[in-house]
């Protein structure tokens, strides 16, 4: 089965409630918002199913790029994420105050999110979806109620990736967002902040039995950036195989700054904005 055979044949899988997908753009990361919409739309996925949240200064130029898609496309502007929306323009590279910042909101984001939604699926923007992964990850809700993309480290707990995961509305994933929440909350100003990922991480080493919950996501159906030569054509196969990787997803994590992104997304072929994308209803 072709990979675009394997799209359609996704898209016409039954499930039961269907989740919502949600991403976070700051201004000027419009065009990786539109590759992510792309790329959602491509794989099957409904525009009424996505849900952009933004801050009020990137309300128009959000609206602008969600229109040449559908007009299903939900958009979220909230003082929450607002907030400093000043400093939060263009690229924020990992480890500063501005990336922190976007971090946070995005966990206030999902909070909110899953008490008007009883699945959010969250998504950064330098993520290419690749076919729909919906369908597994409900099925993977029924037991776990929160699933994460993983980093590939060889540490225990595991390295979870907050950059893709999956939270059904259930008590033990409100009361983790809480007290991711309640973490960040008890940071002190002056001191060297963690962002939601290092929490994360905090937040299981100090009570590994939140693993009791929470889904690792395989790493060959949703690589993470160091997984890019799976996703490249190979010249040659050392032997005939019986089956191919199917990802789900690509997420150009592992690599810092706007146009590495852009790359590394344009080298595994989820880099889509030179395709044509009529607009939906």
């Amino acid at each position: 089965m072709t990979r675009d055979s394997q799209r359609v044949a996704d898209a016409t899988q039954p499930t039961g409630i269907q989740p919502v997908v949600a991403m976070l753009c700051t201004l000027g990361m419009e065009p990786f918002l539109s590759n992510a919409i792309q790329g959602i739309l491509r794989a099957g996925i409904d525009g009424g199913e996505i849900l952009v949240g933004c801050p009020n200064n990137a309300l128009g130029s959000v609206k602008s790029v969600t229109n040449l898609y559908s007009d299903r496309i939900q958009i979220v502007s909230t003082r929450q994420l607002s907030e400093n929306e000043e400093e939060l323009q263009g690229y924020s590279g990992f480890g500063s105050p501005s990336f922190n910042d976007i971090s946070w909101k995005k966990i206030f984001f999902i909070r909110k999110l899953i008490e008007i939604h009883p699945h959010v699926i969250y998504a950064d923007l330098d993520i290419g979806w690749i076919r729909n992964p919906l369908h597994y990850l409900s099925e993977v809700a029924m037991a776990y109620p929160m699933a994460f993309q993983t980093e590939g480290l060889a540490r225990f707990p595991p390295a979870l990736c907050c950059g893709f995961a999956s939270f059904a509305r259930s008590e033990r994933t409100v009361a983790f967002l809480d007290a991711l929440i309640e973490f960040n909350a008890g940071q002190i100003d002056g001191e060297k902040l963690l962002d939601d990922q290092a929490a994360c991480q905090r937040l299981i080493e100090n009570d590994p039995t939140w693993l009791r919950d929470i889904y690792c996501l395989p790493e060959a159906l949703f690589p993470n950036g160091l997984g890019y030569r799976n996703l490249q054509e190979a010249s040659e196969r050392p032997c005939t195989m019986e089956g191919e990787l199917l990802p789900f997803l690509f997420h150009a994590n592992w690599t810092i700054g706007y146009e590495n992104k852009r790359k590394l997304l344009v080298s595994t072929g989820t880099w889509l904005l030179d395709d044509i994308a009529p607009k939906s209803s």
